[in-house]
């Protein structure tokens, strides 16, 4: 019975309209303002603070950047690149791209955010922010050798937006760059949520990818609720 009911609850949710991009991004700003770093790391609770906050940036950015060999082959020496941190947030991730690579970019949806991640790194000189409109962003063609997002796609109000962030990918990247993108997988999370995005099956992440005419270099697992794309144009 638990399991017919929370099936028709997937259901109906399924027919709720697509939240707009404008929604979303007042949502988010509320969101920063009510407690900007629980929203962005919700796993270490809503007392997390600044030393923890920095930590996980530190720890995610050593498994999902220092130790991806596919990244380390295709761009090889960091210093003279330059990388785009889409979903930025407060710059958690951002503050160790700029570490290494000669600049550092990030965009996010919420104008709040980006103010914390302003306000957070204003010491490094490397690294800049600047909000969007959720669908596109604000650099020329070929600008990046590494695009990259993390825990970002997978709260994108529809497919049609994800999409066209996936357009925007390959606009910005190098032709010898690469990208890596984590989308949601196969668990369908309840439209009305905060944390609410559309969920991909294997086939149509592929899809997804031709769609924003990229091609696929490797797709991997990161847990049952999501996986990465790392593509190429």
């Amino acid at each position: 019975m638990k399991n017919l009911l929370n099936s028709l609850v997937v259901k109906v949710s399924s027919l709720l309209p697509d939240k707009s991009v404008a929604v979303s991004k007042k949502e988010w700003d509320v969101l920063a303002d009510e407690n900007h770093k629980y929203y962005i790391v919700s796993k270490k609770g809503k007392q997390i603070d600044d030393t923890q906050f920095r930590e996980t940036g530190r720890e995610n950015y050593r498994e999902l950047i220092t130790e991806d060999s596919l990244i380390k082959e295709s761009l090889g020496d960091f210093s003279d690149k330059r990388v785009l941190d889409i979903g930025c947030g407060a710059g958690r991730l951002t503050e160790f791209f700029a570490s290494e690579f000669k600049q550092a970019n990030g965009v996010d949806i919420s104008e709040k955010m980006v103010e914390e991640a302003k306000k957070r790194l204003q010491h490094i000189p490397n690294v800049s922010f600047v909000a969007n409109d959720g669908e596109h962003y604000p650099f020329e063609d070929n600008t990046f050798d590494l695009v990259f997002s993390y825990i970002v796609f997978q709260h994108m109000p529809s497919r049609a937006v994800i999409l066209e962030n996936f357009k925007e990918v390959k606009r910005v990247l190098k032709p010898a760059g690469i990208a890596k993108i984590q989308i949601r997988g196969g668990r369908k999370v309840l439209k009305g949520s905060w944390f609410y995005g559309p969920s991909f099956t294997e086939a149509e992440a592929k899809q997804l990818a031709t769609d924003a005419g990229l091609t696929i270099v490797k797709m991997g697992d990161d847990s049952i609720k999501r996986f990465f794309l790392w593509v190429k144009k």
